[in-house]
């Protein structure tokens, strides 16, 4: 018999739908599915390597095919963030809705990273 309970097997599930230039210094990448500890490394490289290497990058990540995020993929946001901010550069997270949006409000993330809310909130 075979027993439901057990730990949880981490599976990367991170789809990025692709790097889209919106002008010279302004980079959109589309995220979807579960954003977890399985897929941060890929978040973390994603993200940074769709912009400049020096950083000045603005950054938008479109995050509205997002299912699941956890608090290890939510660490991943905030390094980026850093980095670019460090940098001279910006990342501004758009579309974020429902859970996710709640899971930033409930991180106390919504005044630390730029969040585009929806104009109509599906919570």
């Amino acid at each position: 018999m075979s027993s439901t309970w057990g730990p949880r097997v981490a599976t990367a599930t991170l789809h990025v739908e692709g790097v889209v230039v919106t002008s010279s210094s302004v980079q959109r990448v589309a995220l979807a599915g579960e954003l977890d500890i399985a897929s941060v490394a890929q978040i973390e490289s994603t993200l940074l390597g769709a912009v400049s290497p020096d950083l000045t990058t603005d950054l938008v990540v479109d995050l509205a095919a997002v299912t699941f995020m956890d608090s290890s993929a939510l660490g991943a946001l905030v390094h980026v963030n850093k980095a670019l901010t460090a940098g001279g550069g910006t990342m501004r997270l758009a579309n974020a809705g429902g859970a996710v949006l709640r899971v930033l409000e409930l991180a106390g993330l919504l005044d630390v990273l730029r969040v585009d809310r929806p104009s109509h909130d599906d919570r």
